[in-house]
């Protein structure tokens, strides 16, 4: 259950799993924010909190059994903290804005929705950010549906779809392509040497799947509208589903792949 209060921006914590970045795995704070000046846009919030100051439209949601960490919201505190810390900024190597209003006053503290565990706080964020106004990737949202079906095992992908505000279809397509990823990862795929020119495409992977030529290739038993189990790949196959992803992305190491004609 939220509980409405205030918090002080000093105590607040940064969230380092952040399921916005699930494949990232920050060791500090500081790391977090470095990220999300990469790949969030926290540079805009930066320049817009600066010029136009603090506006509280929507509570931060804080986990306060761990530390009063941010798990929804990173961006925003992430923005505050680089505007009120000059010893953060010279660490980042991070310029602020020309511009910045005269006589900004930062708030001390914020409006917060306290939460005792991600489970209370998982409607509300899955739906905001898989099918609302500030949607992830689709990487993000396969993982936060399989976070969601493993840590509550009496919830089905029918449940996890209509709590977020998403088709089935979606969500299951999702997560058993997640599902095939992670198997191949244990097996030495890594979605971090892929040499593909525009880089890993979650995408390419859980739109095959449901096609029954490509579960057929892969070894796996299973009618399209099945939830994969959690190694849906049979071992017979294992040295097949790398040498598909190798197919779909390229991955250092693994040499040239032929076909089945040799060529």
């Amino acid at each position: 259950m939220f509980t409405p209060g205030e918090a002080a921006v000093a105590e607040l914590r940064i969230d380092l799993k952040n399921p916005r970045v699930p494949e990232e795995e920050f060791s500090s704070e500081t790391e977090a924010i470095s990220y999300l000046i990469d790949h969030a846009d926290v540079n805009e919030l930066v320049q817009s909190i600066g010029r136009s100051g603090w506006l509280d439209f929507e509570p931060l949601i804080v986990l306060k059994p761990e530390g009063n960490t941010v798990i929804e919201g990173n961006r925003r505190l992430a923005a505050l903290r680089l505007l009120g810390d000059p010893v953060l900024r010279d660490e980042l190597r991070f310029r602020l804005p020309d511009r910045i209003g005269e006589g900004l006053k930062l708030p001390k503290e914020v409006r917060v929705f306290y939460v005792d565990n991600r489970a209370e706080a998982r409607d509300f964020i899955g739906f905001k950010h898989i099918n609302g106004a500030f949607k992830w990737d689709s990487f993000a949202k396969a993982k936060y549906a399989e976070d969601w079906l493993t840590d509550d095992p009496t919830a089905s992908v029918k449940d996890v779809s209509e709590r977020l505000g998403d088709s089935h279809n979606t969500v299951l397509r999702l997560v058993n392509g997640y599902r095939v990823l992670r198997q191949a990862e244990k097996l030495g795929f890594s979605t971090q040497d892929v040499t593909v020119r525009r880089g890993f495409s979650f995408s390419h992977l859980y739109t095959a799947l449901p096609s029954p030529a490509v579960r057929h290739f892969l070894g796996i038993n299973a009618e399209t509208g099945d939830l994969l189990g959690e190694n849906p790949v049979p071992e017979d196959h294992h040295e097949v589903l790398l040498q598909y992803l190798t197919w779909l992305y390229g991955q250092r190491g693994r040499g040239a792949v032929h076909g089945p004609d040799g060529r």
